[in-house]
């Protein structure tokens, strides 16, 4: 039986999957490179290759988007006027990020077993940041509480954009192929806009919200 890979790029890098496991068992720079390591590794004459470059753009340039917002929020202080602004900021987008990826992307993915785990997992990680959100909106600016829980939002935030930048992404990308995910860009892009019209008409809006 011939052997199969699948070959996805993630950002820069190009990872490879065997087709029986659910970790990428060799990365590097090129599609080049990719596909000459799958035909050195496999035991068959013919190794068949599946290579992915669907992206998950919209979501990608949110991640960057949102590093760029905690390391600007750390660098504030109590008497920092921008300090509200940029929380603000952060919460309307993280808000708008985590609504299309539970009402679009997370669905498409749970249609696959291989994919359950992590999207239950990305489920209950945004609900904890949402907590997190919620109890800083309560909280002064100027109270030392709020920095300290404020660290740990970006710790906890920038674990779970790592996670699914290294583990969701390239299993939508593997699972749901290019032309499927580029529908769901689309369906996403233009939901964001809309959440991010609410959250600008609600600015006091809780983070989470009611499941169902």
């Amino acid at each position: 039986m011939d052997e199969i890979y699948s070959v996805i790029l993630v950002d820069a890098t190009w990872m490879v999957y065997r087709d029986d496991g659910d970790e990428p068992v060799h990365t590097c720079a090129s599609e080049q490179d990719a596909v000459d390591w799958c035909a050195t590794d496999a035991s068959g004459d013919e190794p068949r290759i599946r290579v992915y470059q669907g992206d998950v753009c919209l979501l990608t340039s949110q991640h960057a988007r949102f590093r760029a917002l905690l390391k600007a929020l750390a660098d504030t202080d109590a008497k920092d006027a921008t300090r509200a602004e940029i929380f603000a900021t952060l919460k309307a987008e993280l808000i708008a990020h985590e609504t299309i990826e539970e009402e679009i992307l997370y669905p498409a993915l749970q249609e696959f077993a291989q994919a359950e785990e992590i999207v239950a997992h990305s489920y209950e990680e945004h609900h904890v940041v949402d907590l997190l959100l919620d109890e800083l909106v309560i909280l002064s600016f100027a109270d030392p509480a709020w920095g300290a829980k404020a660290h740990v939002l970006q710790e906890n935030l920038e674990h779970h954009l790592g996670e699914e930048e290294s583990d969701l992404f390239p299993k939508a990308k593997r699972l749901l192929g290019a032309e499927t995910l580029a529908d769901l860009g689309e369906e996403m892009d233009e939901r964001c806009d809309e959440v991010l019209a609410e959250a600008s008409a609600r600015p006091d809006s809780k983070a989470v919200r009611p499941k169902g």
